[in-house]
């Protein structure tokens, strides 16, 4: 059955009941919901019992009553490695669910206007005990509490005396509703804007929310409601009566009805001082006497259909166990069958909403921590790659542009250096997931990325099965990974495109980049590769022509050649295939490094054969820019802009700056030649060249960056 909120991703990071209760009611209307539990112990209502169930005893039925349709991972949102998970959840979803008290999530790094900016498309549901702000929005939030101090008992319970509490928790379920309620609005919203918002309820607001009549009796009419037990302040008669041998409820509404009940039992519907619904709820206590003097002469079984015949509203009073062995509540799909892990087939409470005719299509019981997805690596990889993620919209009044997008390694790995090929493909995937939006938006965009953590594999490889396999020369390391890496990133982004059903066609380039043989690069290498080894171990390597570098307490690395870029061989392919529509992977590791065979050849004809050296992949990427005539080269890296004072109290991120302005802050010494050197200088030298705009950002807020409000922008200097 198809469902209204299939595809959806919320992020439950809530814990108790209101917020777990919003998210459940989304999960149950098609939402991919996942929760966020605290490592070792989980949500505190795992903990909440009796009863208690399972081979163990350890399975909290209270749990199980608003957990249902979801997943489960373990996050230490105080780790950088929980924050880094998170952060890509947030990146690729579309709803948060939080409850903390007020300014915990800021504290933890993740304020509304942090999250906004990882994903302005993000719609936030905050439940507050109290309020989010005034006087006391510090205090947390229990419905216990919620319920006392929001009026609610003082109006439930036999009388002024005894303020009782409902028997469910209903100011955390009522917030939870109301929240949801106001996440379906903000999302409707998002596909006229494009833009979320932050909903935001409490225990508080929820229970005053449903004051109704009591409400507007003391504020309009200065009326203070008071406990009356099973009767209605307003209405009369309408409650639970005494039967025979029991109660029963009868609810008579209006005077037709009044009428009715009347005629059914023989009584004067004009009696004075009952002839009116006012003069009934005035004389209150004489009413029940009467109604009683008739109820009390039938049993319960006899006198609800004779009420029923009447056409009067009646109902009995059923027990827990009875209202789930009833055949309508059956019928209803309000108790349904599923599978649990532990417990095998059981029985839980049904969603309450159905869509046109038909039931419940099928839920999962609860969330295990452990069970689900395996990895946090997996789990980032199938929310980027869902199909049918959610439309992206044009920015209104932008004009599509041709972009040439440089990703850095990090985009390429995973959190440990991407050694697994799932972590890698986790990473491509939510890098993927950023391009297909701008790819939506309208741009037609080309891609490089880096390759420097998989060649490194490779050299391992090579090192440990030399006495197996003869090991394979650098640039044919530098041919294995652009080509590996490009087929992960075709398929990843055709699937992020997919999601979108956006029909555009992705090809892979395998590059070769021409160099001079004589560059300066290949008689002082400097560029590290590789592991680090023992003084040792590198003494030996060296007797066989490479060169290494003593690295401190790390011990020894290799250096080798990274000369510059001169031409890409293959531009013409890809200036045929860009133009032809397709989105276009290339010179991947800065490409291939060749030089022409013969000094003649150097103009530009002629065979080539590869070299061992490394090229900086931002500087092919800004040489391949400006061939394309790309009208913004994008440098994306782990850092939303390029800074001075870098790591220091006067650290200071740069905005917008033109090339002189750059070169002065490069002669001074402010970008490391390991790091952000050559990234600035890739930037300066697309716009040196002729090109309109360098931009250095990271991948979240590539989009916002693209817009001209994110990250740091080179730009030619006034003519």
């Amino acid at each position: 059955m198809s469902t209204p909120l299939r595809d959806l991703v919320v992020i439950d990071l809530s814990r108790a009941l209101a917020g777990p209760h919003a998210g459940m009611m989304l999960g149950d209307m098609g939402a991919r919901v996942i929760k966020v539990e605290t490592p070792g112990t989980g949500d505190d209502t795992r903990s909440w019992g009796p009863p208690f169930v399972g081979p163990e005893g350890d399975i909290s039925t209270y749990f199980l009553s608003c957990n249902r349709n979801k997943e489960s991972i373990e996050l230490d949102l105080k780790s950088d490695d929980g924050r880094q998970v998170l952060t890509q959840l947030v990146v690729h979803g579309d709803v948060l669910i939080e409850n903390f008290r007020p300014g915990v999530l800021d504290r933890l790094g993740f304020s509304v206007d942090r999250l906004h900016e990882l994903n302005p498309r993000l719609v936030i549901l905050s439940i507050s005990g109290f309020g989010h702000d005034g006087p006391e929005s510090g205090r947390a939030g229990y419905d216990q509490i919620a319920q006392g101090e929001a009026g609610l008992m003082s109006i439930t319970g036999p009388d002024p005396a005894h303020p009782t509490r409902v028997g469910v928790p209903i100011g955390d379920l009522l917030a939870g509703m109301y929240g949801a309620y106001g996440v379906l609005a903000a999302l409707l919203e998002r596909e006229q804007t494009g833009r979320g918002r932050v909903v935001r309820t409490s225990l508080l607001a929820a229970v005053v929310g449903v004051h109704a009549f009591q409400g507007t009796a003391f504020t309009v009419a200065g009326k203070v409601g008071r406990a009356q037990g099973n009767h209605h302040p307003s209405i009369c008669p309408y409650g639970l009566f005494r039967t025979e041998d029991g109660a029963v409820q009868v609810a008579v509404g209006s005077e037709g009805l009044w009428k009715k009940f009347c005629a059914a039992f023989g009584l004067d519907p004009q009696t004075p001082g009952m002839a009116t619904n006012p003069e009934r709820v005035t004389h209150r206590e004489q009413v029940i006497e009467l109604v009683e003097g008739v109820f009390t002469g039938y049993p319960s079984d006899e006198l609800i259909p004779l009420l029923e015949q009447a056409g009067i509203p009646v109902g009995k009073v059923r027990s827990i166990d009875e209202v789930y062995t009833w055949n309508q509540t059956r019928s209803q799909g309000l108790v349904i069958e599923v599978d649990h892990a532990a417990l095998g087939s059981i029985e839980i409470p049904g969603p309450p909403i159905r869509f046109d005719d038909n039931p419940f299509a099928g839920a999962s019981p609860r969330p295990s921590t452990a069970a689900h997805l395996g990895s946090t690596q997996r789990l980032r990889a199938s929310v980027a790659g869902r199909p049918g993620r959610r439309t992206v919209r044009p920015r209104d009044g932008a004009d599509p542009m041709k972009l040439l997008i440089a990703l850095g390694g990090n985009a390429m790995t995973g959190v440990d250096g991407g050694a697994r090929p799932a972590d890698q493909q986790g990473a491509i995937a939510v890098a993927m997931d950023a391009v297909a939006r701008l790819i939506i938006d309208g741009h037609q965009v080309v891609l490089t990325h880096g390759n420097g953590p998989q060649v490194g594999n490779l050299l391992v490889k090579n090192e440990l099965a030399a006495s197996v396999v003869p090991p394979v020369p650098l640039d044919w390391c530098g041919a294995q990974t652009q080509a590996t890496i490009g087929f992960v990133t075709a398929c990843e982004l055709e699937r992020a495109l997919g999601a979108h059903a956006a029909d555009h066609p992705v090809s892979v380039i395998v590059t070769r980049t021409v160099v001079d043989a004589t560059d300066s690069g290949f008689t002082h290498p400097t560029k590290p590769i590789g592991r680090y080894v023992s003084a040792h171990q590198a003494a030996d390597m060296m007797r066989h022509g490479q060169v290494w570098e003593d690295r401190g307490e790390r011990g020894w690395r290799r250096v080798v050649a990274s000369p510059d870029p001169l031409e890409v061989l293959e531009t013409p392919t890809i200036r045929r295939l860009v133009e032809g529509g397709h989105v276009v992977v290339a010179a991947g590791g800065g490409g291939i490094p060749v030089v022409r065979e013969t000094e003649a050849d150097q103009s530009g004809a002629g065979p080539v054969h590869g070299v061992e050296a490394v090229i900086d992949k931002d500087l092919t990427a800004a040489l391949l820019a400006k061939s394309l005539d790309v009208d913004a080269l994008i440098i994306a890296t782990d850092v939303d802009a390029a800074a001075i004072g870098w790591g220091t109290p006067q650290q200071r991120s740069i905005g917008e700056v033109t090339v002189s302005q750059m070169r002065e802050l490069v002669a001074a010494g402010h970008f490391g030649s390991g790091s952000m050197g050559p990234k600035v200088e890739a930037a300066l030298r697309f716009v040196e060249a002729g090109g309109p705009r360098s931009i250095i950002t990271s991948l979240e807020r590539i989009g916002e960056a693209v817009e001209g409000n994110a990250g740091t922008s080179v730009v030619p200097d006034p003519s």
